[in-house]
């Protein structure tokens, strides 16, 4: 429970999410009175007194006085079979198999599904309408920038919900700084409205690769100055190269502390200058057969 109340509870949300899911209501017990929850505790109590007695009893005459993981296993379906389940019920008269023969029809059938649990957090979506969580960027509407959104995720899904409202599904992201963006989330002109702010910027450099957002982020670091056309030349370097070898560079440069747009686009076209030249083939000036002749005489 998130709020304990009588009239009006709040309910964690994962625990909400597995009652929807097998259809089951959640009836809190009123505050401070430990006293109501007497008849679920009872059944705790119960196995407390009587199987735990008798399988340490079992165990003691056994030569053990901690009883064994997989005896207690065995003993306790032993047990339920023979002792739990043909009891007869206190102020009832029938036995608790008795009482189930008359509920089972009743019951509701479980889901085809097993519930998967579920991870929640608050993000706040960025200026290129994404949201980060646990690693990985994904779109929501665009209208929902500078907004805080509830992220629940399962192991295969993430849903993103503003006031209640889904606002966005994305599947999950498979390996780390993963970038889940859907079209339609952007607005009509996403580059150019990107390339109007600082932060949209960094962003886009991010998105090329984690080394190319560091390296963005520390150009944006020198207030002394304009970081803008420095970060729009760095983002249109994906025009020209592959984001991976822009990506390798950044790394490399910020290993050694060299931070700045002229030194990424130098370095990169100073790695392929040289992977493509000519290199000399050096050679001993003499023969092998000089130094074998050289050898044998």
């Amino acid at each position: 429970m998130i709020k304990a109340s009588w009239e009006d509870p709040l309910v964690n949300r994962v625990y909400r999410s597995l009652a929807e899911h097998y259809g089951f209501t959640i009836s809190p017990c009123r505050p401070a009175t430990p006293q109501h929850k007497g008849e679920v505790e009872s059944d705790v109590k119960y196995v407390k007194h009587n199987y735990w007695p008798l399988l340490r009893d079992r165990e003691h005459h056994q030569g053990h006085d901690t009883p064994r993981y997989k005896e207690a296993v065995r003993f306790l379906a032993e047990w339920n079979s023979t002792i739990a389940e043909t009891r007869e019920i206190a102020k009832v008269g029938k036995t608790v198999l008795e009482l189930f023969a008359i509920e089972a029809p009743l019951l509701a059938r479980l889901p085809p599904a097993r519930w998967e649990s579920i991870t929640c957090a608050v993000a706040k979506v960025a200026v290129d309408w994404r949201v980060q969580f646990q690693k990985a960027f994904y779109s929501v509407p665009y209208r929902y920038i500078g907004q805080q959104v509830l992220v629940q995720a399962t192991r295969q899904t993430v849903r993103i919900f503003y006031d209640s409202q889904e606002i966005a599904v994305h599947s999950r992201a498979t390996h780390p700084w993963q970038h889940l963006v859907k079209a339609a989330h952007g607005p009509p002109q996403a580059e150019v409205y990107l390339a109007t702010c600082s932060r949209g910027l960094v962003h886009a450099c991010y998105a090329m690769g984690i080394n190319v957002g560091l390296m963005a982020e520390a150009i944006l670091e020198d207030r002394a100055v304009d970081a803008i056309r420095p970060l729009r030349a760095l983002v249109g370097l994906k025009n020209r190269f592959p984001t991976t070898e822009i990506d390798q560079v950044c790394e490399k440069l910020l290993r050694v502390g060299v931070i700045g747009y002229t030194s990424v686009k130098n370095e990169i076209s100073h790695e392929r200058a040289w992977s493509t030249c000519s290199r000399p083939i050096f050679r001993f000036a003499r023969e092998k057969e000089y130094y074998e002749e050289a050898l044998h005489g």
